[in-house]
């Protein structure tokens, strides 16, 4: 495989680093990502997922501010790669950078584009509860998601998956696409088709609100959620005296006739507590989160006078 240089910065990126053969990670003799950003509740530096994951497999790590041009630029140029391979890199690739690669400039993307555009794809296809999920690999242009696209795979979406084993799922099929792609880019004979924008759907930047649970959607969409948005934003709730409780595990249960108001805590037994949702359905609530204390079994927080039959939960967003 000809030379190639990988701009990444996130988790995934991280997982397709890990899952690329030896014999395509010996043709990159540069890593870029961001240089440290605080992080965890001491705000201290923390190297990016890549740059852990490059100084693991031993390859060189270039965290310049910028990519796009001075001192990263001048570094990546120099090279003259034929590809320049982007994945969750966390910011646009602008030009002149773009013609840097003397064949092409490729981005394993994990969703099937055009669905789920954006900086969130994984997250989104399982808070939705997409019946199918995939990844693609696509030319890189100036516009986000948006170019040709040369190859893609598709998979079920389990009933069970997790964003950490969606991640690693679709970072092994992303890295022997691009191998395949390289290679028939290197040989003529691939392919690219355009994208049909019209179908397009886009997946944001998530916020602390989109953990916010107020019950008034059906349970199962929250179940999704606990899947999705772990570790970041979580699901979390609010107790009748304000204070946070965050959902870590929970099982949705259908409606039984019951019409008490969203939030409302209907039972409490060992086998976790369950709230009335919007749509009647109940969540059962398995595993939570005490503001400032470890994560239990619902049961033993209700022990412990958490919360009673009657109390209402997801008064407001704290």
């Amino acid at each position: 495989m000809e030379r190639t240089v990988f701009l990444g910065t996130g988790a995934f990126a991280a997982d397709v680093l890990r899952a690329l053969s030896p014999e395509a990670r010996a043709a990159i003799p540069l890593v870029v990502t961001f240089p440290p950003r605080p992080a965890g509740r001491g705000r201290e530096p923390r190297p990016s997922p890549v740059a852990l994951a490059a100084a693991e497999l031993g390859l060189h790590v270039s965290a310049p501010e910028s990519a796009n041009e001075g001192a990263g630029f001048d570094e990546i140029a120099s090279l003259r790669p034929s590809f320049l391979l982007v994945c969750d890199y966390g910011a646009f690739i602008r030009s002149p950078l773009r013609a840097v690669a003397t064949r092409e400039i490729l981005n394993i993307h994990p969703s099937l584009l055009p669905r789920w555009r954006g900086a969130t794809p994984l997250q989104r296809t399982l808070a939705e509860g997409d019946a199918t999920c995939g990844v693609t690999v696509l030319r890189v242009t100036k516009d986000l998601d948006a170019g040709d696209i040369f190859a893609q795979k598709e998979f079920p979406l389990e009933a069970d998956e997790t964003l950490p084993t969606l991640s690693a799922k679709l970072a092994r099929a992303g890295a022997a696409l691009f191998e395949e792609t390289a290679r028939a880019i290197e040989a003529g004979t691939a392919c690219r088709v355009p994208q049909d924008g019209t179908r397009a759907t886009h997946a944001g930047v998530l916020s602390k609100s989109d953990g916010f649970c107020d019950f008034s959607l059906p349970a199962a969409v929250y179940v999704r959620r606990i899947r999705a948005f772990d570790p970041w934003p979580g699901v979390f709730t609010t107790l009748p005296n304000g204070r946070l409780l965050k959902i870590l595990s929970a099982a949705a249960r259908e409606a039984d006739g019951g019409r008490e108001p969203a939030g409302t805590v209907v039972a409490c037994s060992a086998a976790g507590v369950d709230v009335r949702c919007g749509d009647g359905s109940l969540l059962r609530l398995a595993q939570v989160g005490p503001a400032g204390k470890k994560a239990m079994c619902a049961a033993a927080w209700v022990c412990g006078r958490g919360v009673s039959a009657g109390e209402r939960l997801g008064g407001g967003m704290p």
